[in-house]
């Protein structure tokens, strides 16, 4: 059978030849060939339609993104990136310029291909370029198994089911840095996980195990590797009313040569405020605890994460903390949800900015970490934020942060820090 490609040439190549013959005709006022240029017009015709009207022929469209996708649905590909550019001014009597000093920086550059071939069959490569060196985000291949219920297998290098907010894309979130107990959560690693949502997609389950690996995806150390479980219900789910509340349980266990918690108070850069140092151990084990209600333009959500160490010399330390977030969008818009995954999706403005105001959503949140336990002193802090966002469409918004942290005992001091953050974000 001949390809397509070659039947569209052929009439590309008939089509060159009789407009050149007829224009030379019309030059030497001869009469053209009427008869000719239809027989060749309706051969033109008749190829497009048996060849755009395959089904596995791809049309390209915009949707957020770059979309590419087969008429009969058994191929999708979408191409799309992020980048975001923060701004921070800093002020602080207390602590030093390791912790205080003003930054401009690309918190995140990246780019991402991902899709869908033969119905079945997922993958996504996702690379960032903000870092001196290339970081790999999601790098995975998947797979959709019908004797599994529809259950989804997925291989490579990707996050760890634990945490609402640790899940959640960054362009998705409602302030400009998570809280800072996700320092518990996993993050992204190499491994096999197999996620399944049921019960008409009301519950969503994930499990998977999982290696230590840095930004290229490498293994860290050879016996770093646990398993990490999440599990969602959506115990009120009236999707014609805008009303849900979510609830979730993570699980994560891990062997380790040595584990490190830290993190900044709510700022992208700069030295951690708390910090329990390198600790030699042999496990850790985390759970976290999440709810969510969303009340139209309203939503509330709120986790508690704790972190065991089994660490005999450093006296088996414990640590944890919570946060409470609560954002709301004044000009009306609905938080999206994700029902497969159980997470939060992309915000569509009423009206886009070039045809009205576009979003704006107003956010608070507060957070509170302890890293001291038994021989462990690594720091408590306190934070809260204040945020507003403008989305001036689905891929682009702006976001203002004033961030009061207060800390005890961190590596950095003691001592209270107001943060001014903007970043300006466009993604597709």
């Amino acid at each position: 059978m001949r390809k397509p490609g070659a039947k569209i040439l052929r009439v590309s190549c008939l089509r060159l030849i009789l407009t050149l013959v007829l224009t030379s005709a019309a030059f030497a006022g001869e009469t053209s060939n009427t008869s000719l240029e239809g027989e060749v017009e309706r051969y033109a015709d008749q190829t497009s339609i048996e060849t755009w009207d395959r089904p596995d022929t791809m049309r390209a469209f915009f949707d957020t993104g770059l979309r590419f996708e087969s008429l009969d649905g058994r191929f999708k590909i979408r191409i799309g990136g992020r980048l975001m550019f923060d701004n921070i001014w800093r002020s602080s009597d207390e602590f030093g310029p390791n912790v205080t000093t003003d930054s401009s920086f690309f918190r995140r550059v990246r780019l991402y291909m991902a899709g869908t071939i033969y119905s079945d069959i997922g993958f996504k490569v996702e690379v960032d370029f903000s870092r001196s060196n290339l970081g790999l985000q999601d790098v995975w291949g998947s797979i959709k198994v019908k004797w599994l219920g529809g259950a989804t297998i997925k291989v490579g290098h990707h996050n760890e089911p634990f945490s609402l907010q640790e899940l959640t894309s960054s362009k998705y979130i409602q302030l400009i840095e998570r809280s800072v107990i996700t320092m518990f959560a996993p993050g992204r690693n190499s491994g096999i996980s197999i996620a399944h949502a049921f019960w008409e997609k009301r519950i969503t389950a994930t499990l998977g195990w999982f290696r230590t690996t840095n930004d290229q995806g490498m293994a860290m150390v050879d016996d770093d590797s646990g398993i990490s479980f999440r599990v969602t219900g959506l115990v009120i789910s009236r999707p014609e009313e805008k009303i849900l509340l979510h609830v979730g349980f993570s699980f994560s266990y891990r062997s380790v040569m040595s584990v490190q918690y830290r993190a900044r108070p709510g700022v992208g850069d700069k030295d951690r405020t708390v910090d329990t140092g390198s600790i030699m151990a042999e496990h850790t084990t985390a759970l976290g605890f999440e709810i969510a209600l969303r009340w139209r333009s309203v939503t509330v959500q709120g986790e508690y994460i704790m972190a065991d160490v089994d660490a005999v010399a450093s006296g088996d330390p414990g640590f944890g903390g919570f946060y409470i977030e609560i954002g709301w969008f004044v000009t009306g818009e609905v938080r999206q949800y994700s029902v497969d995954e159980g997470v939060w999706g992309r915000t569509r403005p009423k009206q886009d900015s070039d045809d009205g105001f576009g979003a704006l959503q107003i956010v608070i949140r507060f957070e509170t970490v302890d890293l001291n336990d038994a021989s462990i002193t690594g720091g408590e802090e306190d934070v809260v934020t204040l945020g507003a966002n403008w989305h001036l469409n689905p891929n682009m918004r702006i976001m203002l942060n004033v961030v009061f942290a207060d800390v005890t005992g961190g590596p950095e001091g003691t001592g209270d820090l107001v943060a001014f953050v903007i970043r300006f974000q466009i993604d597709f």
